[in-house]
C-alpha cells in the first residue's frame, strides 16, 4: 500500500482501510477477496445512513418482520431506501425475509460497486419451508426448495417502492432453465438477490 495515509484501520472480514487527505482506500486480505483494492474520492460529503436491526412489527395493522444477517459487513442502509424496504416487506407480510447488508458505516460497500451509499442491498432468496436459512439456488437441491411464487412477488413489492432490476442467477426446475423476474443473471449471486436501480417511490 503506498505511504501517505493519515489512519490505518482494521474493518469487517478482516479488511485494511486506509485513510488519505484526497481519498479512502480499502484492500481485502481474505479469501477471494485477498489483495482487491478500491479507491473511494473523498467529497467531503457522505449519503446520511440509518443502522439496520432485526425488526418485528407483527402486532400493527401492517407487520413488517425481518431479520439482519448476525455477520452482516454492510448493516447501513440509506433513509429512503429504508423507507421503501420496509413498505415492500408491509406490503408482502412475510415473517421469514432475511436481509444480509447495504452499505457499511463509511458508505464504501466493498468489495462491491454497486452497495455505495445503502441505496442497494442483498436478500436471501425465500424458501419453502420459510426458515430464512441461507440458500443456493444453482443446485437442483436450492432451486427445488426456492419459493418462487413468494420470491417474485416479494420482487414485485420491491419494484413498487423503486427498484427497477435486481440480479441474481439461473436456476433448475424439471430440467428448464429459469431467471427469477426482473433479474439479469450475475454470479455469485447464487445465494442472495440483489436489488438495482432504485429510484424511491414512496409518499412523504
Amino acid at each position: 500500500m503506498p505511504a501517505g495515509f493519515t489512519k490505518e484501520e482494521t474493518i469487517g472480514k478482516g479488511r485494511k482501510k486506509y485513510t488519505y487527505t484526497d481519498k479512502v482506500v480499502v484492500k481485502g486480505t481474505k479469501g477471494d477477496e485477498k489483495g482487491k483494492i478500491r479507491k473511494n474520492i473523498k467529497t467531503g460529503k457522505k449519503s446520511p445512513l440509518i443502522k439496520i436491526g432485526s425488526k418485528n412489527y407483527t402486532g400493527q395493522k401492517l407487520p413488517i418482520q425481518f431479520k439482519l444477517m448476525s455477520d452482516s459487513t454492510r448493516p447501513y442502509i440509506h433513509p429512503n431506501a429504508f423507507a421503501c424496504v420496509l413498505g415492500a416487506i408491509a406490503n408482502v407480510g412475510y415473517k421469514d425475509i432475511t436481509m444480509i447488508g447495504f452499505t457499511s458505516k463509511d458508505n464504501h460497500g466493498f468489495p462491491s460497486t454497486t452497495h455505495v451509499n445503502g441505496l442497494h442491498g442483498d436478500f436471501r432468496y425465500l424458501r419453502n419451508d420459510k426458515t430464512g436459512a441461507s440458500l443456493h439456488i444453482n443446485n437442483d437441491e436450492g432451486a427445488k426448495e426456492l419459493d418462487v411464487t413468494r420470491q417474485e412477488k416479494m420482487i414485485d413489492a420491491f419494484h413498487k417502492f423503486g427498484w427497477k432490476r435486481f440480479y441474481s442467477v439461473y436456476y433448475t426446475l424439471n430440467k428448464v432453465k429459469k431467471i427469477l423476474k426482473l433479474s439479469d443473471n450475475m454470479p455469485p449471486h447464487h445465494h442472495h438477490l440483489h436489488t438495482r436501480l432504485f429510484t424511491p417511490k414512496y409518499k412523504k
